[in-house]
């Protein structure tokens, strides 16, 4: 697969009605909403759409203007009571929370719905997409005032074997959410490495290069 075709965009949730891609955001929420409605249905569990907009970053990569893969992030300040009162933090324990404030890792991007088109997954492109979404969150990371990527992992699919290949870590194993196995991890802004393997670190960096930013989140100027 010519990975030349490749491109990352940097969305929002919330677009205004003459958004430059509100194809792809659309078909961006709809991949999404199908993907995991589905997967929740299979756990007995039901799909929040407010899920989507709650978020303050969506790393999205396009081929052809084709969804290939997304992940959802939302950034968090731990010395906020607000967000210890936030559903996604009130699943953890205290130890962790106390845990974060003790290394100063006081603002967190939790990252969310790690997403791959079917037609695009490695078992059909032998590209690991999963891997390389977790590489462009350590990418946003670096360029921002954000100090550490959480996430609560599903430990059945090997997700947190993904994160250790960026040097990150279980913080809290056996969390129960949505009636699955998960565990807490964190890539900390001071210890984390690259993609050990060449060709897939060259794909997060001229996937990077090249971006289209339509957030304020990083150290430079958004695209209108």
């Amino acid at each position: 697969m010519d990975t030349n075709s490749f491109e990352l965009f940097l969305f929002s949730p919330k677009i205004a009605p003459n958004h430059s891609q509100t194809d792809l955001h659309n078909q961006t929420y709809d991949l999404w909403q199908n993907i995991w409605t589905q997967e929740f249905e299979k756990i007995g569990s039901e799909l929040k759409p407010d899920h989507f907009l709650r978020q303050d970053i969506i790393p999205v990569i396009a081929c052809n203007n084709e969804v290939v893969s997304m992940h959802l992030y939302t950034v968090f300040n731990v010395l906020s009571h607000s967000t210890l009162k936030n559903p996604y933090f009130t699943g953890f324990k205290k130890e962790s929370v106390d845990y974060f404030k003790q290394q100063k890792m006081f603002s967190l991007m939790g990252m969310e719905y790690l997403t791959v088109n079917p037609k695009f997954r490695k078992s059909v492109t032998r590209i690991p997409f999963g891997e390389i979404m977790i590489g462009l969150a350590t990418k946003i990371m670096s360029e921002s005032r954000i100090d550490a990527c959480i996430g609560t992992a599903r430990t059945d699919i090997g997700i947190e074997k993904m994160v250790q290949k960026y040097n990150g870590y279980i913080v809290e194993p056996d969390i129960k959410r949505y009636n699955l196995e998960t565990a807490l991890i964190c890539i900390p802004q001071k210890s984390f490495q690259p993609h050990p393997e060449g060709p897939v670190a060259d794909l997060i960096n001229t996937l990077w290069a090249s971006k289209t930013n339509f957030t304020y989140f990083l150290n430079e100027t958004k695209v209108a």
